[in-house]
């Protein structure tokens, strides 16, 4: 009888063992995984929706539906996309890791919070290194020689990146700090003397419907290339922008969750996209009086004149 439980007892301390040393990954692909959405429409939809096709038991809400539910914070790793659930998240007590997509820059607090100090945040960013800018504006206008980047104190992060990759397309680069709107005019002057093509980041200062009408107008004006992010802003007369793939988006988000539950080694924790649409406005090219090499307009949207490609 003794043997018989000392037996029983060895065989559930097995046991014990063997579930505590399967991996993670099979027992959270099991699970699924918690997602949160700051909007319950694409392109967070998208990217949600790939990722419950990989992890069928996946548990999907939007912010304002988790706060009324209630979580135990438990999970191995949740999903943030977008800035509005990912700032919410930050100060939240997860006992795992969060990993984040369809964030254009990460905010100050979001940097300094505990995950992002203790490795436990990860992520995909909406935006692109200053070397895909530079790479395209070679490549559609190769007669191009110098370059600017009108930069803030929240796109600082790429003028180093910038500078260095601009040296390496062979580039005259130039960096033109704003402060704030008053000395817009001010900034443009010196910028109409130094560069024929501008890279202009995602930043407020800008991006808003009272600036970047008069960045277009100036652009314009003293024929300068506009560069900027997104095919919003490419309509609203940028002469090319890089835009978002969000298909390519979500295939990278999953990857990056299933590098993360099978223990992988990972080198870096934000990562671009993969992919970028570039987008050329066809109207402002012929304003300009520009053209693009024709082996490349099959490589590239062009906006205007029914966004056919038939230039």
């Amino acid at each position: 009888m003794f043997k018989k439980f000392l037996n029983l007892n060895f065989t559930v301390t097995i046991l014990i063992f063997i579930n505590l040393a399967l991996p993670v990954s099979g027992y959270c692909l099991n699970k699924g995984l918690l997602v949160l959405i700051s909007h319950n429409k694409p392109p967070y939809t998208i990217v949600a929706q790939k990722i419950k096709q990989n992890f069928p038991n996946t548990r999907i809400y939007t912010l304002e539906k988790i706060k009324k539910v209630g979580t135990n914070y438990q999970d191995p790793i949740v999903v943030c996309l977008g800035s509005k659930v990912l700032r919410w998240a930050v100060h939240r007590p997860w006992q795992g890791t969060i990993v984040f997509s369809l964030v254009l820059e990460l905010e100050t607090e979001i940097k300094n919070s505990f995950f992002a100090k203790n490795n436990r945040l990860f992520g995909i960013l909406l935006s692109f290194p200053p070397k895909r800018y530079l790479l395209w504006l070679k490549l559609l206008f190769p007669q191009i020689r110098s370059v600017g980047f009108l930069a803030t104190s929240s796109t600082q992060q790429w003028v180093n990146d910038f500078l260095r990759d601009a040296r390496f397309f062979n580039f005259d680069a130039k960096v033109f700090y704003l402060k704030n709107n008053k000395d817009l005019e001010n900034v443009l002057r010196r910028i109409s003397t130094q560069v024929k093509a501008l890279i202009v980041f995602p930043d407020p200062l800008f991006i808003n419907y009272l600036t970047f009408p008069k960045l277009v107008f100036f652009s314009i004006e003293q024929e300068i290339i506009l560069i900027s992010l997104s095919e919003r802003l490419a309509r609203a007369g940028a002469l090319f922008s890089l835009g978002w793939d969000f298909n390519s988006i979500a295939l990278q988000t999953v990857d990056l969750i299933k590098s993360l539950l099978n223990g992988d080694k990972i080198e870096r924790k934000y990562f671009y996209p993969r992919k970028e649409i570039v987008y050329v406005n066809s109207k402002i090219l012929k304003i300009l009086n520009l053209k693009i090499p024709s082996h490349f307009y099959k490589k590239v949207i062009l906006l205007g004149e029914g966004d056919k490609n038939d230039l």
